[in-house]
């Protein structure tokens, strides 16, 4: 229990595995794996950075376009940045493909700065919804409900369903 140790901003893979050890003992009795795994772990074979979740910008700089975590970084914890990142450069790329740059027959009598605005638009409430969706599931995959018995469910279907009942202790 407690509080994550608190680690350098560039934490050498020994730190890091300690960390993760004072993460994990309190595991033993529920999960005696991860910990001896966590054990076994050479501390070259440890690496972390932070996670960056922030909401995305209301407005863009004139002629510009950000995709993927430059406009909407979010925790890993829906499995989303990926996709998100690839549907903005396809959205991006639909909006710049009809401006007065595009072929004639491609063309919608708008201007680059038009094409930019539109994608912005779009973008936000899309990602908006994924970023909202990461930052609740890390929360719960962060709190005790995390601990409890998942009984054949995943992890995060079986904390949500802890947490909504009030039970944040983990099962014995």
């Amino acid at each position: 229990g407690g509080a994550p140790p608190r680690l350098p901003d560039r934490p050498s893979g020994a730190a890091l595995k300690a960390a993760a050890l004072g993460i994990v003992e309190a595991w033993a009795a529920t999960a005696p794996g991860v910990l001896a795994a966590v054990r076994a772990t050479a501390p070259a074979d440890c690496t972390g950075y932070p996670i960056v979740d922030r909401d995305a910008a209301p407005a863009r700089p004139r002629g510009v376009a950000f995709v993927g975590d430059a406009a909407h970084p979010m925790a890993p914890f829906k499995a989303q940045g990926a996709n998100q990142a690839l549907i903005d450069g396809v959205a991006l790329a639909r909006e710049l493909g009809a401006t007065d740059l595009a072929p004639a027959a491609l063309r919608r009598n708008r201007g680059v700065e038009a094409a930019l605005d539109a994608y912005w638009a779009a973008m936000l409430p899309r990602a908006k919804t994924k970023v909202d969706a990461s930052r609740r599931a890390a929360a719960l995959l962060h709190s005790p409900a995390a601990l409890v018995a998942a009984e054949g469910q995943t992890r995060a279907f079986a904390a949500g369903r802890a947490a909504a009942e009030g039970e944040t202790r983990p099962a014995s």
